[in-house]
């Protein structure tokens, strides 16, 4: 359990160094034409989990106490990317159901602030 918290503890500092080198264009250096593809040509990594780095960075910019959490290991990369993206069908699956909803009853206020509570996060609450 401690392992999958350090890895979005992980994913949280990678978002974390990404997210400013988006931001200010520094990708385009070598004449790169999308910050994607010059993350995944560097990285190794495929275009596609590239770009879903990227949106991840971009939508913790916005998202202070999402991107704390995110940083000290409260929340996993995959409730961060529901938060970041808005509602869908399959992200009913993230949250345990045997979690009371006092428990996250902080959190949720924290997100509430940011203006980020959406019908996933409701979703997600109240399962």
């Amino acid at each position: 359990v401690e392992l999958v918290k350090f890895a979005s503890v992980l994913e949280a500092a990678t978002a974390a160094f990404v997210g400013p080198w988006d931001a200010t264009g520094s990708w385009a250096e070598d004449g790169s034409r999308t910050p994607a593809a010059r993350l995944a040509r560097d990285t190794g990594v495929s275009h596609g989990t590239a770009k879903g780095l990227l949106c991840r960075a971009r939508a913790l910019r916005t998202m202070p106490a999402t991107r704390n959490a995110f940083e000290t290991g409260e929340l996993s990369t995959d409730r961060v990317d529901v938060l970041g993206r808005g509602p869908r069908d399959e992200d009913r699956s993230l949250v345990p159901r045997q979690q009371p909803l006092h428990d996250r009853t902080d959190l949720v206020g924290r997100l509430a602030v940011e203006g980020r509570v959406r019908a996933s996060l409701v979703v997600i609450v109240y399962p």
